[in-house]
């Protein structure tokens, strides 16, 4: 899940994979799953752009339509061609608009059981996401779209385990922070146990580079099997999760350059 402050602190950009199944069962029988009854006729506004669905809700314009889009389009190909996934279903991308704020809140109530305040985006399904626009929101589209590829490496990868699903996703949209700038307290690597909370900015501060790490010592078919096995460390990699924790803290700090 995406917040404004940049701080992805909430649970999945869904749920667990039970509910994700459940959701897009009923998702089927219409593209407007997840409108809200206080919108007037003709809402969401449906654009069909190849491999994407958008469901414009009341509020976005063409314009706003066309941003995301242009993400997507700049970025799908590279994230599945590194992901080694050659078909994709097509995707449903549902857009509010910040004027919105009590529809986006009701639709993610619908979908997830609760509302996660400061959210931004979300995957409710394997073939859906959504979007409450924001300036980062071309970037956090191009997240939400590396989830929803991972699904095509491992129907199961959704928070099994939480590191990993973050890890890849935010390692495929390219958020790479500034470790040079972090003291040396957050330089310590604060173990995967810590990374698997939820409400928790973790995941997303360490996921960039815990990728990176994987993929500088073992290539892309580390990280694929890494993804494939569920982050089974010792399976896919050969190494301890008490070593990779040691591995990545000082592949973070030589980025930072402060071995």
């Amino acid at each position: 899940m995406i917040v404004l402050s940049r701080t992805r602190a909430s649970r999945t950009r869904a749920s667990p994979t039970r509910g994700v199944a459940i959701l897009a069962l009923l998702c089927t029988a219409s593209l407007s799953c997840g409108g809200s009854a206080s919108e007037p006729d003709g809402y969401p506004r449906t654009t069909e752009a190849g491999d994407f669905v958008f469901l414009a809700h009341e509020g976005v314009s063409d314009s706003d339509v066309a941003r995301i889009l242009d993400a997507l389009r700049g970025n799908a190909e590279r994230i599945k061609g590194h992901l080694r996934v050659t078909a994709m279903p097509r995707v449903r991308v549902g857009l509010w608009a910040q004027s919105r704020q009590d529809d986006w809140d009701r639709a993610m109530q619908a979908a997830l059981g609760r509302v996660y305040r400061g959210a931004t985006g979300y995957t409710p399904a394997r073939d859906e996401m959504r979007l409450l626009l924001n300036p980062s929101s071309p970037l956090d589209v191009v997240h939400e779209y590396a989830h929803l590829v991972s699904f095509q490496v491992n129907p199961n990868i959704s928070n099994n385990p939480r590191w990993l699903w973050e890890a890849v996703a935010v390692y495929e949209a390219g958020s790479a922070p500034d470790v040079r700038t972090w003291s040396d307290a957050e330089l310590r690597f604060p173990g995967l146990q810590a990374l698997n909370q939820y409400d928790s900015p973790l995941p997303y501060r360490w996921g960039y580079h815990v990728a990176q790490a994987v993929i500088t010592r073992w290539g892309d078919e580390g990280y694929l099997a890494l993804i494939r096995t569920n982050g089974d460390l010792q399976g896919a990699l050969g190494i301890t999760e008490a070593a990779f924790g040691a591995y990545v803290e000082e592949f973070v700090r030589g980025v930072a350059g402060r071995r």
